[in-house]
């Protein structure tokens, strides 16, 4: 009698801190060696399409916007949008299997997150009151933040979207529109 053993698929991000590249490293263990023909992987952005991209199994892989679908303005690659990435990874043939995997894209507000903080830390001259206040409405948005991602590595992309989003209007009314009381207003980076 032969056995199959079917393989234990597992999927990471791998943070590159690259706003344009989305990084999924394959942790799957297999049975056999597979080749990039007997799997497939589904990658749908957020507010875009699904799509079908090259993998590798067994390796880090990286893709850029035109691996995504997502076109820009310019000639340059631009950045990929923060949110959830819905992934399906299948592996075709004897030995089929399939996962389906969530992964949130933070490069866009944690870059917003450390122009704030540097910006209030280097730049303000606030009384002790005020800057304690601002430091911890960047501790709650830091959580906001961090719990986004937790939330999204629990599959519950629901949760992670409202944690993020959260964070992202308390980040805006922060550094866009509250000065530091120093008579200066910070300006959201483009973050580009």
């Amino acid at each position: 009698m032969i056995t199959t053993t079917l393989p234990i698929l597992r999927l990471a991000s791998f943070d590159l801190r690259d706003q344009a590249s989305l990084a999924i490293v394959d942790l799957s263990t297999y049975s056999t060696v597979l080749t990039s023909s007997d799997v497939s992987l589904q990658i749908t952005p957020p507010g875009y399409n699904t799509i079908n991209v090259a993998f590798n199994p067994g390796s880090v892989n990286v893709y850029k916007c035109a691996d995504l679908g997502i076109t820009c303005s310019s000639t340059e690659c631009c950045p990929l949008p923060d949110g959830i990435y819905d992934i399906i990874y299948s592996i075709i043939g004897n030995t089929s299997a399939t996962i389906e995997k969530t992964i949130i894209k933070i490069d866009q507000i944690k870059c917003k997150f450390q122009h704030a903080f540097l910006k209030i830390k280097m730049d303000c001259n606030c009384g002790k009151e005020e800057m304690r206040e601002y430091r911890k409405e960047l501790d709650i948005i830091d959580l906001l933040i961090a719990g986004s991602v937790a939330a999204a590595n629990d599959c519950n992309p629901q949760q992670s979207f409202n944690l993020y989003q959260k964070a992202e209007i308390l980040l805006n009314s922060l550094g866009c529109t509250v000065g530091c009381g120093c008579g200066s207003s910070f300006v959201c980076p483009s973050c580009q």
